[in-house]
């Protein structure tokens, strides 16, 4: 759907985002309770599903016959984990709050050779698992290890390339293929980074977030670095300018 001739350079690839007169249709579907809603804390609109329910996820893209056929190895996911949520059960409440949010990602990427590889992140694994096609990753990026409530969001940064031949001995990242969103979760964007779009391999920080964090990012899993880059995110996909949020790989 992509052509690798337009992700060249520095500048990064947006595949999702609410921005517009309602929910965009050319790269994703919408099924079950995906509400857009005006959120003030980050001054513009995001995606949120607020509901645990199998049949609510944003696909990218809309039909699994496609593929996104993005070769940028950086994925970017706006996110805010901490929301108060719920599933709907007569006669119980089940609502939960910052900490205990359930969340469910999953990347689909081609390799090298040809191979479709499942990458699996949700906050209901609670060790790191794999085969030769299929990876179950803990989520455990935001609003776990820190207090932040409700308005904390974050730049969570996947290195596909990374964790592509982390799970998969032999495996070389090619391209992504698909991206599936579950609840509950808050979702503003959904976009790709070159490698020309890291700053430093150092641990260092930057306004409005926190770079380079690794340490409690992927403690249960095997997979930290001893130092993740720091990325200069183009002002068109960040967050506005002042909104205080953190960035972690």
């Amino acid at each position: 759907m992509f052509s690798s001739s337009h992700q060249t350079g520095t500048q990064g690839l947006e595949i999702l985002t609410p921005s517009g007169n309602g929910k965009d249709q050319r790269y994703a579907s919408f099924l079950g309770n995906v509400s857009r809603t005006y959120e003030r804390y980050i001054r513009g609109y995001c995606y949120e599903m607020n509901r645990a329910s199998a049949s609510t996820q944003i696909q990218c893209p809309s039909s699994s016959r496609d593929s996104l056929g993005i070769i940028q190895p950086f994925l970017c996911l706006q996110v805010n984990c901490g929301m108060k949520c719920g599933m709907q059960v007569k006669g119980k409440d089940t609502t939960v709050g910052a900490g205990g949010s359930k969340v469910s990602i999953e990347v689909i990427v081609l390799s090298k050779r040809g191979q479709r590889l499942r990458l699996h992140f949700s906050s209901l694994f609670n060790k790191f698992e794999c085969n030769q096609l299929h990876a179950q990753i803990p989520w455990e990026w935001c609003n776990i290890d820190i207090n932040c409530g409700d308005d904390r969001w974050t730049n969570v940064i996947i290195d596909l390339q990374f964790i592509t031949s982390f799970c998969f001995t032999g495996a070389e990242y090619s391209n992504i293929i698909s991206i599936n969103v579950k609840p509950i979760i808050k979702l503003r964007k959904i976009f790709t980074l070159p490698v020309s779009s890291v700053v430093t391999t150092a641990i260092s920080t930057r306004t409005g977030g926190t770079c380079g964090i690794g340490g409690t990012c992927m403690s249960t899993t095997g997979l930290n670095r001893i130092a993740a880059p720091t990325f200069q995110i183009p002002m068109n996909l960040d967050f506005p300018k002042g909104v205080e949020h953190d960035v972690r790989m």
